[in-house]
């Protein structure tokens, strides 16, 4: 126990120091009695609890606590033993001297000039009930106070970043104790925010906020914004990187245009929340580095949708452009910010086949018949799918959808068709894609045994060429090679017919290319039906430039990542003379990472490997690797980076699922997946020895989940004993380069279905199960009906696969009506399921604030929007309010617009606000459907407060104002501000937060410093309050900001 003294002058310091020497023999027993001068008055501070409150005093461990006792003579301070039910002496002071032993405790100070106990640094030992009885100088009792002390450990923080117009809000928490400080950082340079008062919340906690004025749109890209508060010795911290306030996208080109026109249509649609802004911006194009044409750019006029507003911008291109590949840029400037967007197609290998699925029974004339066009590859290019019947115009296909099926990629078609079509028209299923022989006629497939004349592709087969013939009806036709202009003989395979009845044909050429002289021309010619088709193909010099990856066996070892550029050519003489050199983030590495091999020959191919040695962290940063190469003046290269991830992936090891004896052979399969799967390196460990490579490794791709599975053999004994573990690195965004593990844990693999829309009909996938065997049964609501169930296959990963379809007419169904795929796998059900629905939405846009405040109408927007222009056109929409339709001449209808493949017809209604705000419910119809919206009603009319800046505002600056609206039952509210009472304008934004039980609104407004100090600023409120009252509720920041003489204090903080 220490007490302390503020003493006043010399005499009385002498007097002190006799005292002093007259308690010498407490010191013997641990007292230390401090006197100072008036520097000591600093401990003289207002105190946290006193002994004459009747509420608990709350503290926190590791904090100061100060307790305010009552100046009387003698103080006798105890503590209540709840173990043992009696009262412990703490300590007994008179006038200014302990006179009885005090606590051991060092913690503990007295401070006799304001009689003031200081806990130093509390623990929860402290806790407790204290009694303090009290006497004067002759002894009377002069009273006894008790004190419920409640010490408690501390309650960390909570920290939420909001946007809030150009400024970034950060909202701090739940904290306990008080004392906090905030830091704001702009990247990592440290900026000055403001930091509103710290308040107390009923739960004892605490709730600060501080805003910084981070002007937002005008923020690079990518910039972060970062709130550090450091509590209780701890620091935490939140950031936010803000988006840009309006998005710039370009939309791909539709077929109608490139099967119809030959052209490449695309159109840059600029978004934004600020009709000014979209308006004033500038949209230019650039095509493969150069500007197009004026003629080939339109620009249009700038369109509304709810708060969202939109510029469209639309370049027309010759399709030998955009198949070439080209890159397409479309730039905009908005307020001195630009952006950009860029496309290019996606170019593929040899053409894609073709195959049209087709019923498998008699179709009658008065059936509907579904028909899907399947386009696939293991390279596929961008693709575009039109439709003909007999030869008309073309016809897009009810719907498309892309899947990924191992390592093809299938694009399906679906087209429905009459049965009297179907079985007397030609129907064709036509397709361009980017190929790699700029081929850009469209290719055919026909579903019916009708004449349909062959497709041609020459393949490079090793030192043969293949000729692929395929998509001809009838079987007959004669196949013929060419060597420059001289007939010579390959050998054809058998032909073959497709599911869809059309047929395939197969001839080889031994063309022996490695011996070619360059330019040598090989031609495949095809009779068919009388008619010649034929494809050729012209021999070239055979060198090729790759970059291997690196293996994972030295970046689990060594920590390095060592990569080969291997240059191969038919000439000995070019790839001995080729130079091979390498850069690694722009930068050339050092000599000693770098090692060069000599030739080597195999067969009739020469070849040269230069190695790359590479620390990991560098690898797995994602630098771009380059290996460039000069043979005979020709200079080639290749480029290799890591492809980064996300959050680490998980890992499952999969087993076998009975018993396995010593003598077998055991398979065991390593899942790695992800949803953001970076590039991952497995290896595995038997028993902690060394690593080991897997026997192989794939990588499929399932819904949104990207997985690697890598396949371990090892015998039934070591599966028995040993510990097997999967080891994975991957390049994720942690930076974390440490092996992630797995042992063996899982058997039998239920499995995963997902249901599929495909034109009228649904498609089931069943993926992942194991072993086989399955059943699926089809439901329509609670109805067994019937479907067509597909060949089931088996995965990379001993994992099988299967599709059942049903076709349900999905556009004549009733909406709501469910469809259930139900599989039967291992004696137990597992199902998926999905509800027909209408091609298009009907939504209610609720009113605007800006009509009530200026008009006292709310106007509200029913927008009709569906993928058929003819059905939206002929779509009537009409409106009930309260139950009863409302006159015509508050109604209005616009016209139909399109923004991309949707279209859009927009309704009006006009309402007085006293019928808006009365709570009536509002319909808007559509022969096929209906929205309906009312105001949300509340209770007492809400608090409103501004914040204002918390210091001296110069007119030179910018202040932001925020207004609160509150409430626990707060109804709809509408906020608008007005400067000098001019018209009502809008805030910069608008956001919505709860609270324990109150739900608050707060709209922002950013003035200048001067309208701040000489203008009436007001903020004005209409919400639908139980009182029926539609006026205006305001609340104002003063003129000054010192002693307001017309502001409630209600309204300030």
């Amino acid at each position: 126990m220490w007490i302390t003294e503020g003493l006043t002058d010399g005499k009385d310091l002498q007097r002190k120091v006799s005292e002093k020497r007259k308690m010498s023999m407490l010191v013997i027993f641990g007292v230390l009695v401090m006197f100072t001068g008036d520097a000591m008055g600093s401990l003289s501070m207002i105190p946290d609890c006193s002994f004459t409150q009747s509420d608990p005093c709350y503290g926190a461990v590791g904090h100061p606590l100060h307790l305010q006792l009552p100046f009387e003579y003698e103080l006798n301070l105890r503590k209540n033993d709840s173990a043992t039910h009696t009262l412990s002496r703490i300590f007994k002071v008179k006038h200014h001297r302990i006179t009885k032993m005090p606590s051991d405790d060092q913690r503990w100070q007295f401070v006799s000039k304001n009689r003031t106990i200081i806990i130093s640094s509390a623990e929860k030992r402290d806790s407790g009930k204290y009694f303090l009885d009290t006497f004067d100088f002759s002894g009377t009792s002069k009273g006894m106070y008790d004190l419920q002390l409640v010490i408690e450990e501390n309650s960390p923080p909570t920290i939420n970043l909001l946007e809030f117009g150009q400024s970034i809000m950060c909202v701090i928490e739940d904290f306990y104790p008080k004392p906090l400080s905030i830091k704001w950082k702009k990247d990592d340079r440290e900026v000055r925010g403001r930091d509103w008062k710290t308040t107390e919340n009923d739960s004892g906690s605490y709730r600060a906020v501080s805003v910084l004025e981070a002007n937002l749109t005008s923020s690079s890209p990518g910039n972060k914004y970062t709130c550090e508060v450091t509590h209780g010795g701890r620091t935490y911290e939140k950031n936010l990187s803000p988006a840009a306030q309006f998005s710039l996208k370009i939309n791909p080109p539709p077929a109608k245009e490139l099967f119809i026109n030959q052209r490449a249509v695309l159109e840059c649609v600029l978004t934004g929340d600020n009709q000014k802004e979209v308006e004033g911006a500038t949209v230019s194009w650039t095509v493969g580095g150069r500007s197009p044409a004026t003629r080939d750019v339109r620009v249009g006029g700038v369109t509304q949708a709810g708060s969202a507003f939109t510029k469209t911008s639309t370049l027309t291109l010759e399709e030998s452009v955009w198949f070439s590949g080209d890159e397409v840029i479309c730039s905009t400037s908005v307020d001195q910010r630009t952006t950009s967007d860029k496309i290019s197609v996606k170019r593929g290998g040899q053409r894609p086949s073709i195959v049209i699925y087709k019923p498998d029974k008699t179709v009658s004339d008065s059936d509907s018949v579904s028909l899907v066009c399947e386009v696939s590859s293991s390279d596929l290019a961008n693709v575009y799918v039109m439709w003909k019947v007999n030869g008309g115009q073309y016809i897009e296909g009810n719907s498309m959808t892309t899947i990924k099926n191992d390592n093809t990629l299938i694009v399906l078609s679906y087209l429905t068709v009459t049965g009297q079509q179907y079985n007397s028209a030609e129907i064709t299923c036509a397709v361009k894609d980017a190929n790699i022989q700029n081929d850009l006629q469209p290719r055919t497939s026909s579903p019916s045994k009708t004449n349909s004349p062959p497709t041609i592709r020459l393949v490079e087969f090793g030192q043969s060429i293949m000729c692929i013939i395929e998509d001809f009806y009838p079987k007959s036709l004669r196949i013929k090679w060419k060597k420059d202009d001289r007939e010579v003989r390959g050998r054809d395979w058998k032909t073959t017919e497709n599911d869809s009845g059309s047929y395939r044909a197969v001839s080889v050429l031994e063309a022996n290319l490695g011996s070619s002289s360059p330019g040598t021309k090989y031609t495949c010619e095809v009779t068919h039906r009388g008619k010649k088709y034929s494809d050729n193909l012209s021999s070239r010099v055979q060198s090729s430039l790759k970059i291997n990856p690196p293996p994972a066996k030295e970046l689990f070892i060594n920590q390095r990542a060592v990569l080969e550029c291997v240059l191969t050519g038919d000439s000995r003489k070019e790839v001995e003379g080729a130079t091979v050199s390498w850069t690694a983030g722009g930068r050339s590495p050092a000599t000693g990472d770098v090692r060069v091999g000599g030739v080597t020959q195999a067969g009739s191919a020469f070849t040269k490997t230069s190695t790359l040695t590479l620390e990991e962290s560098v690898w797995f940063s994602g630098t771009e690797v380059i290996c460039s190469t000069s043979v005979d003046q020709r200079t080639t290269s290749d480029k290799i980076s890591v492809k980064r991830g996300g959050q680490r992936p998980s890992i499952v090891i999969y087993k076998p699922d009975k018993t396995v004896s010593d003598s077998d052979s055991v398979s065991l399969v390593c899942e790695v997946s992800s949803s953001d799967l970076a590039n991952v390196y497995v290896m595995w460990k038997v028993n902690g020895g060394q690593y080991i490579e897997g026997n192989s490794m794939t990588t499929i791709k399932n819904d949104n989940t990207l997985i690697v599975l890598s396949y371990l053999t090892v015998t039934g004994q070591q599966y028995n004993s040993a510990e097997i573990t999967c080891a994975v690195k991957d390049a994720n965004i942690q930076n974390d380069l440490q092996p992630r593990t797995s042992s063996p844990s899982k058997t039998n693999s239920p499995p995963t279905i997902r249901l599929v829309e495909f034109g009228q009909s649904i498609m089931c996938i069943i993926e992942d199960f194991y072993p086989k065997s399955l059943r699926i049964k089809w439901k329509k609501d609670d109805r067994e009906v019937r479907g067509r169930d597909w060949k089931t296959t088996e995965n990379d990963s001993g994992s099988y696969r299967a599709v059942s379809v049903l076709e349900a007419n999905l556009g004549s169904s009733s909406p709501g009506t469910k469809y259930t795929c139900e599989v039967t796998h291992r004696g137990k059900k597992y199902s998926d399921n999905l509800s027909s629905r209408v091609q298009s939405s009907l939504k209610i846009n609720p009113p605007p604030a800006k009509e009530l405040f200026i008009n006292q109408r709310a106007v509200l927007e029913c927008v009709l929007t569906g993928d058929s222009r003819k059905e939206v056109e002929g779509a009537t929409v009409s409106w009930t309010a309260g139950g009863r339709s409302p006159a015509t001449r508050d109604v209005r209808v616009g016209g139909v617009t399109q923004a991309g493949s949707a279209f859009t017809k927009t309704s009006t209604l006009t309402l007085e606000e006293s019928v808006w705000f009365s709570g009536a419910e509002v319909i808007c119809s559509t022969s096929r459907t209906s929205e309906r919206i009312s105001v949300k009603r509340g209770g007492q009319r809400p608090s409103i407060v501004i914040y204002k800046p918390d210091k001296p505002v110069s007119d030179s600056d910018s202040v932001s104002l925020v207004c609160e609206v509150s409430s626990s039952d707060l109804a709809n509210v509408y906020v608008m501000w007005k400067v000098n009472s001019g018209q009502y304008i809008e805030g910069n934004s608008m956001t919505t937060i709860k609270n324990d039980n109150t739900l608050i609104v707060l709209s922002y407004l950013s003035v200048t410093g001067k309208q701040y100090n000489s203008a009436e600023i007001t903020c004005a409120v209409k919400d639908a309050n139980i009182q029926n009252d539609f006026q205006p509720r305001t609340s104002s920041p003063s003129i000054s900001k010192v002693n307001c003489p017309i502001c409630p204090v209600s309204d300030w903080r």
